[in-house]
């Protein structure tokens, strides 16, 4: 982790602090008034630094001229004044981005190319709540946030506007980490569309992936590691089931919470993978992909008001579907020293009213992968502060190490009273276009999901239904499955050593699971996960996915479901271009 020299500010307000502290009881009315006016003066400073309007370049960042380091102790004591100092940031971020886009009619032009895709994308999974709340910056102990720094020395890319913030103990050690203090929503009330939409961005994962399709259809030579799909085809046994579906005019409504054959392989699939457990089909929801189904979970249990806890790195969508349900979305920032993963530790202390929990293990886009007793300590303290966790498990069947990887439901029933099972096909059976999910849900939540999915889709694609009933009920497939997972062991080993032995000096998360590699970019001269990226696919024809997607833009997702020739194309391109980056 890089460290930050105690910021000159927050030296004088601790200076003064124990200057007060030290004197003799006849001074203590002065020493309140000099605590008072430091207060004041530092609630000024920030006030006057949020109401300035935000500089916007159409293309490329514009810095501000950098600013003092400004204590953050008080924010801790008080959230109400960081929230307004960032509401303020928001507004008038807003405001300007409003006033030069009057100023301008928009014209047609050709396509952004990966560096505007990315730029306009880099918020979609902020660390902010509700581009109030950020967390971003992992504290080294329990009282570090207390004593987070923040610097107002802010870069707008794209939609975002970044700010720099040390957080450490109370020595001022700590990591710097550039975090966003404020979005710029092209769905801003003032747009027009709904509020319900002003914290919402288009996926960037899905985005980078199209841009390199579109350069790719232009004719230039890029490798695409930035999609999160397998590049096998769907099995044959579930792609004949599909046929024959179609074929037998199984193309009519299906039920509401998914056909039965589905929802009884389903519950079969998930009791043999965690050792025969009993699992309730009627518990079970089918919807139109796994995203769905984290959708209808986060419209059903949360709501205005309502705090979900992300630990971050976390899947772009995550924070936009609970924004989607007024929720408010907060990131956990997860530790190096465990694979960036979080612990209960971790939770109490930055989200200690949360009403819910979204947990992805094995986890996009890390690959770590949380143990039982990580996944049993998370479920307890779940139960004993009444929060729901939504497990999404959608990569389990993709884990390297003995069998599946751990899971929630190996859990006794008393740990899951609270518990919502995500899972599908998509990617471990190598069926991303079918749009199967599933959801597994205690009683009452699983009707509740039904009753909202029969006023939107009315249940998931007939035929495809049937080709996953078979997917997920015939061993034979399985076999299929163990193929898949055998062949992204060898690339994960493939790029882990090509990375060990020739780029030694770069951070990674060392992936035990699902099929992205991790790695970290502000070793190359303090550049950005978007800087890297956009350089990176410029120069050498390589999409990547900036950091800044998932909540930390010091660090670039790889994706290796991937043909192993275009892999070590890419590989080859991105290690020369890192070097030179050394040079």
């Amino acid at each position: 982790m890089r460290r930050a020299s105690r910021a000159s500010a927050s030296s004088a307000s601790r200076a003064a602090a124990c200057s007060g502290a030290t004197s003799v009881s006849g001074q203590a009315t002065t020493t309140l008034a000099t605590r008072s006016s430091l207060r004041t003066a530092r609630s000024t400073r920030a006030a006057r630094l949020a109401t300035a309007p935000a500089r916007i370049s159409m293309g490329r960042s514009v810095r501000r001229r950098r600013a003092r380091a400004r204590p953050a102790t008080a924010w801790a004591r008080h959230p109400g004044a960081a929230a307004a100092w960032a509401a303020a940031a928001h507004s008038a971020a807003l405001a300007s981005s409003a006033q030069m886009m009057s100023a301008r009619r928009p014209t047609p032009g050709p396509s952004p190319g990966v560096s505007g895709v990315i730029n306009a994308h880099s918020s979609a999974a902020c660390s902010t709540a509700g581009g109030r709340t950020s967390t971003t910056g992992r504290p080294r102990s329990s009282a570090a946030f207390a004593s987070a720094t923040v610097t107002r020395s802010s870069v707008v890319k794209g939609r975002l506007v970044w700010g720099m913030v040390r957080s450490g103990g109370r020595k001022g050690n700590g990591c710097v980490a550039r975090l966003p203090v404020a979005i710029l929503s092209p769905m801003s009330p003032a747009s027009g569309f709904s509020p319900n939409l002003q914290h919402l961005e288009t996926s960037a994962t899905i985005a980078i992936s199209q841009e390199a399709k579109r350069r790719k259809a232009a004719g230039e030579d890029v490798i695409d590691l930035g999609a999160g799909e397998p590049d096998f085809p769907t099995p044959s046994i579930p792609a004949d089931a599909g046929v024959r579906a179609i074929r037998g005019g199984k193309t009519h409504y299906p039920a509401n919470e998914g056909i039965l054959e589905l929802r009884a392989a389903a519950a079969k699939h998930l009791s043999l993978l965690s050792g025969g457990r009993p699992v309730n089909a009627d518990n079970i929801v089918v919807s139109n992909g796994s995203k769905q189904s984290l959708f209808n979970v986060c419209f059903t249990l949360f709501g205005p008001g309502d705090v979900v806890a992300i630990p971050a790195p976390a899947w772009v969508s995550y924070p936009q579907i609970v924004h989607l349900a007024r929720a408010r979305p907060v990131l956990v920032s997860g530790e190096p020293e465990w694979s960036l993963k979080v612990s209960v530790r971790d939770l109490d202390r930055v989200v200690p009213g949360a009403r819910g929990l979204i947990l992805c293990s094995p986890c996009n886009p890390t690959g770590a992968v949380y143990t039982h007793a990580e996944i049993k300590a998370i479920a307890q303290w779940a139960r004993e502060r009444k929060v729901w966790v939504i497990a999404d498990e959608i990569y389990r069947r993709i884990h390297y190490g003995t069998g599946p990887a751990p899971s929630f439901l190996d859990l006794p029933d008393d740990l899951l009273e609270r518990v919502v099972v995500v899972y599908g096909v998509s990617k471990a059976y190598a069926m991303t276009g079918w749009r199967i999910g599933t959801a597994l849900a205690p009683g009452p939540v699983a009707r509740a999901m039904a009753a909202l999915q029969s006023h939107t889709t009315t249940g998931a694609n007939h035929p495809a239904q049937l080709a996953a009933a078979a997917a997920l009920g015939d061993e034979r497939v399985e076999q299929d499955v163990a193929r898949m997972v055998a062949e992204f062991r060898k690339r994960r080993d493939l790029v882990v050593a090509r990375f060990r032995q020739e780029l030694p000096g770069v951070e990674f998360v060392d992936p035990l699971g699902a099929f992205y590699f991790f790695f970290r970019v502000d070793s190359f001269g303090g550049l950005s996960g978007t800087e890297f990226c956009t350089r990176l696919v410029t120069t050498s024809g390589v999409a990547l996915v900036p950091g800044a997607a998932f909540g930390d833009d010091r660090y670039v997702r790889l994706s290796y479901a991937a043909a192993t020739d275009d892999l070590l194309r890419a590989l080859d391109r991105i290690v020369a271009f890192a070097k030179k980056l050394g040079d």
